[in-house]
């Protein structure tokens, strides 16, 4: 990632911040990505250097210069915040090229514990590594980050049933695994089977099943998702 930068003439520091992640000032074609020198994981910090290359190759005639935020990098509705999409977007194909990426999944299904293995192999965070698995892996499949209690976003692949999720900046079903995490404070680090009902609603058929992988983060309190199609008739 140094040198990419250093093709394009940024220079990459790391500097005190507040309420942000990265920034970026490029002009003419050079400049320096700052990132928050309070950043503890490599991945991360790898993540938030990508992000801001990709602003650099993507958005280099935007007047505009956000901020990039908690938020910002989690971003990947392009209606919400279309260029903090993009820069993620770039960040996890310059991160997990598309053919390296399907390779080392190998057909297998969106368990944490493998996402953990694929993260370590390209040093990039469990979200990120979650997230590029939804949008290209072998399975379709959704991922749901619940924050201080409440769901903050949800990410579906484009093949999975469900576009949309029941619930938004409110707690998660009891009977959901992030709910019982919750509510019973386990840390569960396994892969459950749940109703369909408990994360989509009366939208989801009654006969319909996923299952649901969960990590939870104490230092940051949240807990992380991954759902995918439960098979009843194996």
């Amino acid at each position: 990632l140094q040198v990419i930068a250093g093709n394009r003439r940024a220079l990459i520091e790391s500097k005190p911040m507040q309420m942000a992640e990265g920034r970026l000032a490029y002009r003419s074609g050079r400049g320096t990505i700052s990132i928050a020198e309070d950043i503890s994981l490599h991945s991360k910090e790898r993540f938030v250097i990508a992000h801001e290359i990709g602003h650099i190759e993507l958005h280099q005639e935007t007047k505009t210069r956000p901020i990039c935020d908690e938020d910002a990098l989690n971003e990947h509705k392009e209606d919400s915040q279309p260029l903090e999409a993009e820069a993620n977007e770039f960040a996890g194909e310059l991160l997990m090229p598309r053919d390296m990426f399907v390779n080392a999944c190998d057909g297998s299904p969106p368990q944490l514990e493998f996402l953990k293995e694929i993260a370590s192999k390209f040093q990039t965070s469990l979200t990120s590594s979650a997230i590029r698995y939804a949008r290209i892996g072998p399975q379709p499949a959704a991922v749901v980050l619940v924050k201080d209690g409440d769901v903050q976003w949800y990410w579906p692949s484009p093949r999975f049933p469900h576009n949309y999720i029941e619930y938004y900046n409110e707690p998660p079903h009891p009977k959901s695994g992030a709910g019982k995490i919750l509510n019973r404070g386990e840390a569960l680090e396994e892969t459950k089977v749940v109703k369909a009902r408990t994360w989509f609603g009366d939208h989801a058929p009654r006969d319909q099943y996923f299952h649901e992988s969960t990590h939870y983060s104490e230092r940051y309190n949240r807990i992380l998702c991954v759902l995918w199609e439960y098979n009843l008739d194996i």
